[in-house]
């Protein structure tokens, strides 16, 4: 925090010596209306109205990325689910067929003479 502080402390210094060095008022048309401002008035507030549009810009970047990892996230978790899913099933599936071979062992394939070693 003290960090911060100091650095704007530091970048404050130029930017109030610019003030003072630039205090000459110039005329500003826009559209039929004219109005005198300082110059550095002026700079200072362009310089404003870039830092805000870039802030803007970055804010919103910034949520449609985070709504792009969040949707592949959601994609990434269903198919997990799926997977689990298919596995949990396959593994009922196999269970089920154990349990009716154990029950009806007369049911189970019975293994042909020929199929044994002597």
């Amino acid at each position: 925090m003290k960090y911060k502080l100091f650095t704007g402390l530091v970048l404050l210094i130029p930017v109030l010596i610019f003030v003072q060095n630039n205090i000459d008022e110039v005329q500003v048309h826009f559209l039929e209306w004219q109005w005198p401002v300082p110059l550095s008035l002026l700079v200072l507030g362009a310089l404003l109205v870039g830092v805000i549009i870039g802030l803007l810009l970055s804010y919103f970047q910034g949520v449609k990325k985070k709504r792009r990892v969040k949707k592949a996230e959601q994609e990434q978790l269903k198919k997990q689910e799926a997977a689990a899913t298919a596995a949990a099933e396959a593994a009922a599936a196999q269970q089920a067929a154990a349990s009716v071979t154990a029950v009806n062992p007369s049911e189970a394939p019975a293994a042909d003479e020929g199929d044994r070693l002597p």
